[in-house]
């Protein structure tokens, strides 16, 4: 009789269970009868057992290095880039309110350098995608940092024949720019939303008045452009939790194209008042259950799912990937904005490209796969 491998997960329901296997993301739902405790039934199938075998649901030895050439991927460049920290809202759990960082937009210098940055990893690796984050701050504020840097990479990801996935978030309250931008190959606008009543009192201008109206009315702008995403975020916190079912049938009957519902958790930033009252512990098991049921009752497609190692690494773990925040500095990802050893674009460019590995807890050299500790956790 056959067993499932360490890394399979199964739950149990009346006649059935789910069984998740967690390497890649595969789902089966079987009868009970053919499941008992971790071991396969001989009984199941043919095509069945074949499945769980194709699949690695089945505990035999597992093909490492496939799993690894996979994960150390480097056909992505993943860069984001923050203009400035500036913006027109100020939204009391942004992780930026009152911190004492300069509003200044980032220089031409640097971005000539991350320019520069970019060309040289492309003829260390040959990434056949680069996707560019851009963001703030709010970006639209001040157009042109974006503006000048896309007129520099676009030639260069064309005579490459390097797909250009652009990102950009915003709080979509300008798109006077936004909608003007073309030659890339796909844009994805992530944009922070919630229920109505609660997003006017969170993110609305200096005088008082709300914003969701107009953002509303802006996206179905944007859904126009040429294949383009709009991902509405979630900013969930014990405040909105309780209006997200009202939130997602008022979406719902706007009549908006398809947008990606993206809840995250909101955590209390390092400056400013601001406390979430939901816990972390809640938030997961909200965001398992009722928030999917609540996306499914409405017709939208469910995008929540635990991050996969087969994906390929995030951008802290992958090795050329970065952000260069608008001072100049650069991070291995976002989570390094407050990190006063950043190094500097320039620091970067030149000690050499290498010389990135050896920043951040050498966290760019990382490789979970050669680690014993990691591999043996189920």
């Amino acid at each position: 009789m056959a067993s499932f491998n360490q890394y399979v997960r199964i739950y149990e329901f009346d006649v059935h269970v789910l069984i998740y296997n967690t390497i890649n993301g595969e789902t089966i739902i079987l009868p009970k009868e053919y499941i008992n405790g971790n071991e396969i039934s001989e009984l199941l199938a043919e095509p069945v057992r074949e499945y769980l075998q194709k699949y690695y649901f089945s505990d035999r030895a597992l093909p490492w290095d496939k799993f690894q050439q996979c994960f150390e991927s480097t056909n992505r460049l993943l860069i984001s880039l923050e203009t400035s920290l500036a913006c027109n809202l100020s939204c009391p759990y942004c992780y930026q309110i009152n911190n004492t960082y300069k509003r200044t937009k980032i220089s031409k210098k640097n971005l000539d350098l991350l320019f520069e940055y970019i060309v040289k990893v492309h003829q260390k690796v040959s990434y056949d995608i680069l996707v560019l984050k851009i963001l703030g701050g709010e970006p639209s504020l001040d157009w042109s940092p974006s503006d000048y840097f896309l007129q520099k990479i676009l030639p260069f990801c064309h005579s490459n024949k390097i797909k250009l996935d652009l990102r950009i978030d915003t709080n979509c309250t300008n798109i006077s720019e936004l909608k003007t931008i073309s030659g890339y190959d796909s844009i994805l606008f992530t944009i922070p939303l919630c229920n109505k009543k609660q997003h006017d009192i969170y993110r609305r201008y200096a005088n008082g008045q709300g914003t969701y109206d107009s953002i509303i009315e802006n996206i179905r702008i944007l859904q126009t452009m040429h294949n383009c995403s709009i991902v509405l975020r979630h900013n969930t916190d014990s405040y909105n939790i309780a209006t997200f079912g009202e939130y997602i049938k008022d979406i719902s009957s706007i009549g908006l194209k398809d947008p990606i519902i993206m809840p995250q958790f909101t955590t209390n930033p390092e400056f400013g008042e601001f406390q979430n009252q939901l816990s972390y512990t809640n938030y997961v098991k909200w965001l398992s259950t009722e928030c999917i049921d609540i996306l499914v009752m409405n017709n939208f497609n469910v995008h929540i799912l635990p991050r996969l190692a087969l994906w390929g690494k995030c951008q802290q773990w992958s090795k050329y990937s970065l952000k260069l925040f608008s001072d100049g500095r650069v991070g291995a990802c976002a989570a390094h904005f407050f990190d006063d050893s950043n190094p500097h674009i320039s620091d970067i460019m030149n000690n050499g490209i290498e010389s990135i590995e050896t920043y951040w807890g050498r966290t760019k050299t990382t490789d979970i796969f050669n680690d014993e500790k990691c591999r043996s956790c189920k």
